[in-house]
């Protein structure tokens, strides 16, 4: 997700939050009572995420399903909303009586940087666990080949994979398809990595 600016230090209640939101040019994610307003994406975040529209967009033709991108709510439980950076639904559920929110989403993708890595790893991630229709949750890297995958196994257990070869397959069980990491990262330049100097001890 592009990065996030917390809105305000109070309490802010569920129905406050869809105010702000649907009168805002602006869209805001919800953390239990906090809102964050979304920041614009980079280069790299952008180009990665087109890539696996694109490649997920041809696989699932055949399929009752769509993708697509970070334009739309998704309603993790009554205290999380969120707008992942991609998610893949079939037969959508949307929330009553809110704009355009989804309850029942297949995979969700996460496109990190280091100042959302943390949010994603952590609270979004025990969030999006929770929910009954998600089978795969990706956590994908900006800077650098690096793609954690979530799969869920039964109702309370999940998988957990770390793929940051070009060559390895990063296959969607319950959609029966697969991406690999090369068509995931094409065209990417990673920023160079910082040398850490250490100092002899005399």
């Amino acid at each position: 997700m592009p990065g996030a600016l917390a809105t305000k230090e109070v309490f802010i209640t569920v129905e406050e939050y869809w105010a702000i939101d649907e009168r805002s040019k602006y869209r805001h994610e919800y953390f239990n009572g906090e809102v964050f307003q979304m920041a614009g994406s980079k280069f790299n975040h952008s180009l990665i995420s087109s890539n696996i529209l694109f490649n997920l967009r041809v696989k699932l033709e055949s399929k009752d399903c769509d993708v697509v991108s970070s334009d739309l709510r998704v309603k993790a439980d009554e205290f999380h909303y969120f707008y992942p950076d991609i998610v893949v639904v079939c037969q959508p559920k949307f929330t009553p009586d809110i704009f355009d929110t989804l309850e029942n989403p297949i995979v969700i993708v996460e496109i990190t940087s280091k100042s959302t890595a943390s949010r994603d790893k952590n609270e979004k991630r025990l969030a999006y666990l929770q929910m009954d229709s998600l089978n795969d949750y990706l956590i994908v890297s900006q800077n650098e080949m690096l793609i954690e995958q979530y799969g869920r196994i039964s109702a309370n257990e999940w998988s957990y994979k770390i793929h940051e070869s070009p060559e390895q397959r990063i296959l969607l069980k319950s959609l029966d398809i697969g991406i690999t990491v090369e068509q995931i990262y094409r065209r990417i330049e990673f920023p160079p990595k910082k040398l850490r100097l250490v100092k002899n001890k005399k």
